[in-house]
């Protein structure tokens, strides 16, 4: 007997349809995804053969990688279902477990057959993600299929950070109980599936799908800030540099770092996006090269808001006193961090014991970038208070 139940599926999208769908695909309530290829049609319905399959399985056929007939002559999972549906558009299915030893080869698809990556493309890569769509006009790129390559970069790479931080920001507004395994640096992920030469628009989605991890919006809100600062600008920079001065701190340098690209060029950009959540739908917004290169006159006139207030309570591990005053802290959460201290307060860190008491550290933390374009995070002490509770075990 087969040790497996049914399960009820619902339609993922349809590959291959003629005068009815003869290949889908489909997932359970858990998640795990299906394929269900044509049997034959019955009076009592129209059949399919389904077979689970893993992510990295699933991935390998729509990429070209392994033909249909593959998938179930190699199952992952000693399991085969059959579907029997009365209904060419019915959405959830009852797929019926059946006896490993009962499914016939000649009922496996025929091989050689590889998936057109048109049909699936969109859908698949799409499903289950927000989607952020970002574009700057670069001139030699609207006559020629051409982009340098640092453009790429750095535009890559100032959208990756702005929802980076965006991302912590969202986070760090939430009670402190929600926060509990919210990793910023994981959540605000994106990966890039398609890209356009003449339009230089990146589309991005979200690294993580609401079935894998907290669909409580905390990517969605950093798309949402990233989106709110080119709106405002593109109505008026004086209305993006008041929200950015609510939001200082490593997110506006991040913001400083992406309108680089579009004003070291002479263009424009746009953010477009759509949200993985109900009836969400599509948005852009736009600003001009000279509203994006006022905002950023704006942001280099006011240096501060670049700076970050940041906490952390711990243990100083080391304390450094030749050339330039210096420390290191070891906190809670296991964060390592080294720093200097407040010029104006280089007496700061007399008398401080080391590993022996817990301390609360008070700090400005800003992102410098060095000659060669790396960049690193200066942290600044300017205050310290004893706190509560007893020093970790030394190990």
């Amino acid at each position: 007997m087969s040790n497996a139940f049914s399960k009820t599926l619902s339609v993922v999208s349809v590959i291959e349809y003629h005068d009815g769908p003869l290949l889908f695909t489909a997932e359970d309530p858990i998640g795990t995804r299906y394929i269900c290829a044509f049997l034959e049609t019955k009076p009592t319905g129209t059949e399919y053969l389904c077979v689970p399959l893993s992510p990295a399985r699933f991935n390998s056929f729509l990429n070209g990688a392994r033909d249909l007939r593959s998938l179930f002559e190699e199952p992952e999972i000693a399991e085969f279902y059959k579907i029997v549906t009365l209904a060419d558009d019915a959405q959830w299915l009852i797929a019926t477990p059946l006896e490993m030893g009962s499914v016939q080869r000649d009922l496996f698809p025929a091989a050689g057959y590889f998936v057109p990556p048109s049909e699936w493309h969109p859908k698949e890569v799409e499903r289950n993600h927000s989607l952020v769509e970002a574009s700057i006009e670069v001139q030699e790129a609207l006559n020629h299929p051409l982009i340098e390559t640092d453009t790429l970069s750095e535009f890559l790479t100032g959208i990756q950070d702005a929802l980076r931080f965006a991302c912590r920001r969202a986070i760090s507004e939430r009670p402190k109980e929600d926060r509990q395994g919210r990793s910023y640096q994981l959540l605000s992920r994106t990966e890039l599936y398609d890209f356009s030469h003449s339009s230089f628009k990146v589309k991005l989605r979200s690294g993580t799908s609401s079935r894998e991890l907290f669909p409580f919006g905390d990517f969605d809100r950093a798309v949402e800030m990233l989106a709110m600062v080119i709106e405002l600008a593109g109505k008026d920079p004086a209305q993006a540099h008041a929200f950015l001065r609510e939001n200082r701190g490593h997110f506006v340098s991040a913001v400083r770092r992406l309108i680089k690209v579009p004003v070291a060029r002479g263009c424009g950009m746009s953010i477009g996006w759509r949200l993985n959540t109900a009836n969400s739908a599509y948005r852009i917004v736009r600003a001009t090269f000279d509203q994006i290169r006022s905002l950023q006159a704006l942001l280099s006139a006011r240096e501060e808001l670049a700076i970050e207030n940041a906490e952390y309570t711990g243990i100083f591990t080391d304390l450094y006193t030749e050339n330039k005053p210096g420390w290191a802290f070891h906190a809670d959460d296991g964060t390592s961090i080294r720093g200097e201290v407040d010029p104006q307060d280089k007496a700061i860190l007399s008398g401080v014991p080391l590993r022996t008491v817990r301390y609360k550290i008070f700090c400005r933390e800003q992102m410098v970038s060095e000659g060669s374009g790396k960049l690193w995070k200066r942290v600044t002490l300017y205050r310290h208070e004893p706190a509560k509770g007893d020093p970790p075990n030394p190990s």
